[in-house]
């Protein structure tokens, strides 16, 4: 469906601006009418190819920390006063968010056509999962938006942090595989190719074991092109497959019903609810939404969530709430 860009005066006399998915500009110019607002200007359509537009957000797509660095502003914008339309159209027009402008920008459009801040972040399930979502619903209901977003901010901070040292603990070892694997390449298109001609000359016996890899290494240096050829198809679809969600959950769930991970697995997810559920409770959500909500998150973080049983809990009043306990 696409989107029509809007100009219109709302009751105090203010001019607003946005966008609003519709099939044709007439449901757009019922649907601003309801809302109370007078358009001023003729109703446009939004500029940008959507085929154009998803090739560009393949390499443009805004990151984990452009969100927390979003939550973090917008939270000591609404404690300054400053109403949600009007810190979103100041976020979406500061050059330095840069990738995530457009989604400021499009969740204004949808806060500004009547829905709510959750409602228009749940459009971007990508950038905000559904605790966050849960948390700013919370927050609007209770008055106590800018104290929610400080809440998520702080916790995304600490998550980005645990994730940036794991990060570079690994990093050294992997550095070290692909050099070996770039010395074992060199080695076998090279060197060994040196000594097999040495060997030919002096007509020696060949090991078995030795001959598979003379052999290897003739087969890389006969077909040196369609092996790079193939090796760089094979990296190019593996990163385009892992930026997918569905692939990144399905490898996941694999590799959670390895006997050596599974364990690890278990605890990580423990961790991962008792954190959720310390900070959605200190937001002032009751213990049985507390609960719920953390079904829906655990249900797609793995197969071995068993994710009925925490909301049974908050039903019964049992205190083994952990899932996988």
């Amino acid at each position: 469906m696409p989107n029509y860009r809007y100009r219109a005066l709302n009751s105090n006399g203010e001019l607003v601006s946005g966008a609003i998915a519709a099939s044709a500009p007439g449901d757009v110019a019922q649907r601003i009418e309801r809302l109370g607002l007078v358009l001023v200007d003729n109703v446009t359509l939004e500029e940008g190819g959507g085929s154009a537009r998803g090739v560009f957000s393949i390499f443009n797509k805004p990151k984990a920390e452009d969100v927390t660095i979003f939550t973090r502003d917008l939270a000591l914008l609404l404690r300054a006063g400053a109403r949600i339309n009007d810190g979103l159209e100041l976020l979406a027009a500061d050059r330095d968010f840069g990738r995530l402008r457009p989604v400021v920008a499009d969740i204004r459009s949808h806060v500004v056509a009547g829905e709510s801040f959750a409602e228009a972040l749940s459009r971007h399930e990508a950038l905000f999962p559904a605790m966050y979502v849960a948390l700013i619903r919370v927050g609007e209901a209770s008055g106590s938006l800018d104290q929610v977003l400080e809440v998520l901010a702080d916790e995304r901070t600490r998550t980005e942090g645990l994730k940036r040292r794991l990060g570079e603990a690994i990093r050294y070892p992997m550095f070290v595989l692909a050099a070996a694997g770039c010395v074992l390449l060199f080695f076998l298109t090279f060197v060994l190719p040196q000594f097999a001609s040495v060997l030919q000359d002096f007509g020696a016996k060949v090991d078995p074991i030795i001959l598979s890899f003379l052999n290897f290494s003739t087969f890389l240096r006969s077909n040196s092109d369609a092996v790079l050829a193939i090796v760089a198809t094979v990296i190019a679809g593996s990163w385009l497959l892992l930026r997918q969600p569905a692939v990144r959950r399905g490898i996941s769930n694999a590799m959670v019903r390895l006997p050596a991970i599974r364990q690890v697995m278990m605890a990580y997810r423990t961790a991962l609810f008792c954190r959720n559920l310390g900070v959605l409770l200190g937001s002032g959500v009751n213990l049985t939404t507390t609960l719920r909500i953390l079904v829906d998150m655990m249900s797609t973080a793995g197969p071995s969530a068993a994710p009925g049983r925490p909301a049974r809990c908050g039903t019964w009043g049992s205190t083994s709430a952990i899932p996988g306990y």
